[in-house]
């Protein structure tokens, strides 16, 4: 569909106006499907292997004490290049289709700092710098009086929070 030119964001938000329903997109904040073919350009999928992704493995976690083996290859958003990345996806999302609001999706892959080389603080001060940069877009990029909605995927016990750089207040 996608390589033939379809544009499943436009279709889904279209088929939700035609019912009457409020039209978000949930953006997976890391994710680690199909990844591991990342390194072998005969493998890699186009549509699930960003070129970012591929050229940069030294954004990548790594194995870390505790966690699965998916998540190796996740992103390590202690480096302000993969947060610009992922901003700049959502800054598309917001500038080109008029949703009602985004989901950020800390939920899917919930790993996103390296054990032990970032501390709380640090990891507080980037999420919540991140979320309000991603509802200041959602705000400037809106049809003129319009509001859109955001929202959070996030884990319910504290203690995964602080892990993933998540302040509830702040946020």
């Amino acid at each position: 569909f996608v390589a033939d030119g379809g544009d499943f964001v436009k279709l889904t938000l279209d088929r939700c106006r035609e019912k009457g329903v409020a039209g978000f997109v949930s953006f997976r904040l890391n994710d680690a499907h199909h990844k591991k073919d990342a390194d072998d350009p005969k493998t890699a999928r186009i549509e699930s292997v960003p070129r970012f992704y591929a050229e940069h493995p030294e954004y990548r976690l790594g194995k870390q004490p505790g966690q699965t083996s998916y998540a190796a290859m996740l992103h390590d958003w202690a480096h302000e290049e993969v947060r610009e990345f992922k901003f700049r996806l959502i800054e598309e999302l917001c500038a080109n289709y008029d949703l009602d609001g985004l989901e950020l999706d800390f939920m899917r892959h919930p790993y996103f700092f390296k054990d032990k080389e970032t501390t709380t603080e640090q990891r507080r001060e980037i999420m919540t710098e991140f979320v309000t940069r991603v509802r200041w877009m959602l705000d400037t990029t809106a049809r003129v009086g319009r509001k859109r909605w955001l929202c959070v995927r996030i884990p319910a016990h504290e203690a995964a929070q602080d892990a993933m750089g998540l302040e509830m207040q702040a946020l």
